[in-house]
């Protein structure tokens, strides 16, 4: 004998199912992603990227013109790099046109929308399209809440969050058309934790974290599975955006090689890696301060000496760091 359910059980036993389906699956997706950590050493999978256009903005110095370098000995179809500083872009032009890939630069202040429209349409007619977008200009000023200036605020947004926002805006919707694309957003641990004497820097990568995490929802609803993302959130490298910049135990964090940054991003790209953090001590910092009471946190704050760590900032005391290099 069968008894017949009512629309509303059916409905309450599918949403068990459901749920315990998708209990499994998180399961499995952490369990594979930690052994994948635990076992870093063992040769990963790579994608090809031989057929892909590459663009980099802020390429004419620090992680932009080595990450130009390390995307290069992979072999894409082209190169394409942008910044403010001709003179910058031509030298990493030339370090990239060392490993026979083809290279061309395009002067383009980021912050400024209608520039970015122009050059990508000029991208488009060269080239096509853009499959790897490697949004790497910032800006840094690294003064007190009390001391900074409205201009200084405004330039930082509209370079290290708005122009991310351009960028994306000018070049992603044909990667949705095409789903193929990926989309690299430099961003910072400052984008996951604050710092004191530099909060509209925190502000400006803290929306970035906010905006690529909505981006990726939107992305997997739309079933666009072939466009990914990789957020990037390094500790200090060392190439003078943060010049001065210290804490308490240099020993224990020290400064990242841009090498090694670089390196690092150009594997998260070819293994499709959402997120990723720098060092691998992030992380644990990450989940820290997520779990910890503000109070606990401040602590440790002022025990590493992250609470004083910007007084001997000099980066950007004399004029602007406008292409991305921490």
């Amino acid at each position: 004998m069968f008894v017949k359910m009512s629309t509303k059980q059916n409905s309450f036993v599918s949403s068990i199912s459901e749920f315990v389906i998708v209990a499994f699956q998180v399961i499995y997706i952490v369990i594979r992603s930690c052994m994948a950590n635990l076992l870093w050493f063992v040769d990963k999978n790579y994608k090809g990227i031989q057929d892909d256009v590459v663009l980099i903005t802020g390429g004419g110095q620090g992680i932009g013109r080595q990450l130009a370098v390390e995307f290069a000995k992979h072999k894409p179809k082209q190169i394409i790099l942008w910044g403010i500083s001709e003179d910058r872009l031509a030298a990493t032009a030339t370090a990239v046109s060392l490993h026979r890939v083809p290279c061309q630069y395009m002067i383009c202040d980021v912050s400024d929308r209608q520039q970015v429209v122009a050059k990508a349409k000029k991208v488009q007619e060269l080239f096509g399209r853009v499959d790897i977008l490697v949004n790497n200009a910032g800006i840094v000023f690294g003064n007190s809440f009390v001391d900074s200036v409205p201009e200084e605020v405004k330039k930082t947004v509209s370079v290290n969050t708005l122009g991310q926002i351009w960028m994306m805006k000018a070049f992603v919707p044909d990667m949705i058309d095409r789903n193929h694309g990926h989309i690299v957003s430099m961003n910072s641990m400052l984008g996951l934790m604050g710092l004191a004497g530099a909060a509209d820097y925190a502000a400006s990568k803290h929306a970035l974290t906010g905006y690529m995490e909505s981006l990726q929802v939107e992305l997997v609803s739309e079933k666009k599975m072939g466009v990914h993302i990789t957020s990037v959130h390094p500790y200090m490298v060392d190439t003078g955006m943060f010049a001065g910049c210290t804490t308490r135990f240099p020993w224990i964090f020290p400064e990242l090689h841009k090498e090694y940054v670089a390196t690092k991003i150009l594997e998260a790209v070819l293994t499709n890696q959402p997120v990723l953090l720098l060092p691998r001590v992030m992380y644990l910092a990450v989940v820290a301060k997520s779990i910890l009471p503000v109070e606990a946190v401040l602590l440790l704050y002022r025990y590493v000496g992250v609470d004083c760590s910007m007084d001997s900032f000099h980066g950007n005391k004399n004029k602007p760091i406008t292409e991305k290099s921490d």
